[in-house]
């Protein structure tokens, strides 16, 4: 299992060097079947329509910490990108092992909703920081959490894993169990929280935990085993 920050696009070789040196014969990602047919579908619209919106704005605006995490989010997850061209390299197939309820509800809300101009202007008007420093708070957290067992972990699991997300993680463990019946050496790639390991908590690492050897996490350009 590959634990990573979602958006932090620097973490693409780290992530491609890691499958090379781990040699996978089936990649599973953290991606449903809707979410790269609606992406590849509406990608291309959903820039136009960004870059339409930051012309309005000033340009000191422009390159604001929350436009370009706004960027990142509208292409196709470096996880993804990552594994699909491994996968091609390798001649083995990578499959996109979630539910799909968030994206169907959520993408095609986008061009209304997360694309229009008032939306946006919200967003610039918080206190501006740079990537490094955003991704740096990231890091911190998942490395404290996974990594350090930080005591605040029980509040960080009541806030995000709610009735929805246990199902989610249930329906990704289901799908990779499916994967390992058929390939000997399956990789996962997701978020970092999927790789929490905490009593009685449904994770997705926990609900898996039978047939995982080891569990990665990438922040930057390190990666650390759990």
């Amino acid at each position: 299992m590959i634990g990573t920050i979602h958006l932090d696009i620097c973490a693409g070789k780290v992530l491609f060097d890691l499958l090379k040196q781990l040699e996978p014969d089936c990649i599973a990602v953290e991606i449903s079947s809707f979410s790269v047919r609606y992406r590849q579908k509406h990608q291309a619209f959903w820039l136009r329509k960004l870059s339409s919106i930051l012309k309005e704005l000033p340009p000191s605006k422009r390159k604001h910490l929350r436009i370009r995490l706004l960027k990142r989010q509208l292409i196709m997850p470096f996880e993804w990108q990552l594994a699909k061209k491994y996968g091609n390299l390798s001649s083995i197939p990578v499959v996109p092992v979630d539910s799909g309820e968030i994206s169907k509800r959520e993408l095609p809300s986008w061009k209304d909703e997360l694309l229009n101009t008032d939306n946006i202007l919200l967003a610039v008007s918080e206190q501006d920081v740079s990537l490094d420093e955003y991704f740096s708070r990231h890091y911190n957290q998942a490395a404290s959490h996974l990594l350090e067992r930080n005591e605040s972990i029980n509040q960080f699991i009541e806030l995000v894993f709610d009735e929805q997300w246990c199902k989610r993680e249930k329906t990704l463990a289901e799908r990779i169990f499916g994967l390992c019946s058929t390939y000997k050496r399956v990789v996962y790639i997701g978020g970092w929280m999927h790789l929490l390991l905490h009593e009685d908590l449904p994770s997705l690492a926990r609900l898996t935990r039978a047939v995982t050897r080891e569990r990665f996490l990438i922040t930057g350009n390190k990666v650390r085993k759990i």
